[in-house]
C-alpha cells in the first residue's frame, strides 16, 4: 500500500536526522583521533571546505575542526617532545598563538561591544551614562578581605577597625565618634536621636565577656522603616577579644536585599538575625549563615561559644565620616536618576 505523505516527510527528516549526526559524529571522531596531532607545536584549522575543514597558516595539515562542534575542539600541544592533548573550551581557543582580546571581558561587555562598536566601549562615558568604578563607588561592590591601612591622625581604636574598611566610601576619610552609649544614653531612643539622618558608619562594640565586634552600614540610618539593599555590609569579629590578631569578616550573602534594618524606634540591625542589637536591654543577637556569612568552620555566631546566639554588651560606639566625601560633595544626579 502507498505510504502517507505524512509518513513520508518523517521517514525523511528522520533519514536527514541521522546522516547529519553521523557527518558530525565522523568529523568529530577525525578531529580527536591521535593521527590529527601536529608535531612540535598548536595550530588551529583555518580556512574553507566540508564542515569547515582546512589547513593551518603554516602551509601543513591541521587538526580537522568543524566549526558545529567547536566547542569540542580537541588541540595537540608539544611539551618536551611528548604530545600532550589539551581539552579547550571556546573562550581559551587560540588564533595563530594569539588569544581574542574580547575573551579577556566580560559577557555583557562584549554584549555591549557587539552593538555599540569599541569606540563606545572605549568611552568613559558611552551614551552620556558614566560607568560606576570601584574606586569611585566602592560600596557597590561586594567587601574584600583586603586590608587597609590607618591613617595618621586616627584616634588609638579607630586604628584597630581601620584595615577593614578597605573598599568602602569610609576607607580614606576621617573619622568621628557620633554615638557613643555610655555617654549618649543606653537607649533605642538616645541611638535614633545621634544617628537618624546619618550617612555611612561602622559600629563597634564588646560584650560582657570580652569578645570585640563590629558592623559597617554603608547607608546609614533614618528610622523610615527601610530594608536597606547594601551589597557592600559586612560585619567583623575577635571573638576572644585580641585585637592584635586578624578579625573575621563577614560579608553579605545572598545578594544586597536586608542588609541593613533601619526601623524606626528599634537599634542598629544588619539583616533579620546577622546582628540586632537592643540598647534597651542592653543585648546583642547573632545568628550567621541566612544573610551573612558564617563564622570559619561554620559557626552561627559572631560570639564565644559559652554566650551562643544572645550575649550582652558593654560598649557600642559609632563612627561617621567627618565630612562628605569629594564624590558626595560634587554629585550631580544624570538625566536618567532624575
Amino acid at each position: 500500500s502507498p505510504v502517507p505523505p505524512r509518513r513520508r516527510a518523517t521517514r525523511a527528516v528522520t533519514c536527514s536526522s541521522v546522516l547529519m549526526l553521523s557527518l558530525l559524529l565522523l568529523a568529530y571522531c577525525q578531529a580527536s583521533s591521535p593521527s590529527s596531532a601536529i608535531r612540535g607545536g598548536c595550530t588551529s584549522s583555518r580556512g574553507g571546505g566540508m564542515l569547515g575543514f582546512g589547513t593551518s597558516s603554516a602551509g601543513r595539515k591541521g587538526v580537522a575542526i568543524p566549526k558545529q562542534l567547536f566547542s569540542r575542539r580537541l588541540f595537540a600541544k608539544s611539551c618536551g617532545g611528548n604530545v600532550q592533548r589539551t581539552r579547550l573550551s571556546p573562550r581559551d581557543v587560540a588564533f595563530n598563538g594569539k588569544k581574542k582580546d574580547e575573551d579577556d571581558t566580560d559577557p555583557i561587555t562584549r554584549f555591549f561591544t557587539n552593538i555599540f562598536g569599541q569606540e563606545a566601549r572605549d568611552d568613559p562615558e558611552p551614551l552620556g551614562l558614566k560607568r560606576a568604578t570601584v574606586e569611585e563607588f566602592p560600596d557597590l561592590w561586594p567587601p574584600t578581605q583586603e586590608l587597609g591601612e590607618a591613617l595618621p591622625d586616627d584616634p588609638p581604636e579607630v586604628k584597630i577597625f581601620r584595615p577593614y574598611l578597605k573598599q568602602t566610601i569610609l576607607e580614606k576619610q576621617p573619622l568621628l565618634l557620633a554615638y557613643d552609649a555610655d555617654i549618649d544614653g543606653w537607649s533605642n531612643k538616645a541611638f535614633r536621636t545621634a544617628m537618624d539622618g546619618s550617612y555611612a558608619a561602622v559600629l563597634i562594640g564588646e560584650t560582657d565577656s570580652g569578645t570585640r565586634f563590629g558592623a559597617y552600614n554603608p547607608a546609614g540610618w533614618l528610622g523610615y522603616g527601610d530594608f536597606r539593599e547594601c551589597i557592600s555590609a559586612f560585619l567583623f569579629t575577635w571573638v576572644d577579644g585580641d585585637t592584635s590578631k586578624q578579625a573575621v569578616k563577614l560579608p553579605k550573602i545572598g545578594g544586597a536585599s536586608m542588609a541593613v534594618l533601619d526601623q524606626a524606634g528599634m537599634g542598629p540591625q544588619w539583616g533579620p538575625d546577622g546582628l540586632r542589637i537592643n540598647l534597651d536591654t542592653k543585648e546583642a543577637i547573632s545568628r550567621l549563615g541566612s544573610y551573612y556569612q558564617r563564622m570559619p568552620g561554620g559557626g552561627t555566631t559572631m560570639f564565644q561559644k559559652e554566650d551562643g546566639n544572645r550575649a550582652g554588651v558593654r560598649s557600642i560606639k559609632i563612627y561617621v565620616a567627618r565630612e562628605l566625601s569629594d564624590s558626595a560633595k560634587s554629585y550631580e544626579p544624570k538625566f536618567t536618576q532624575w
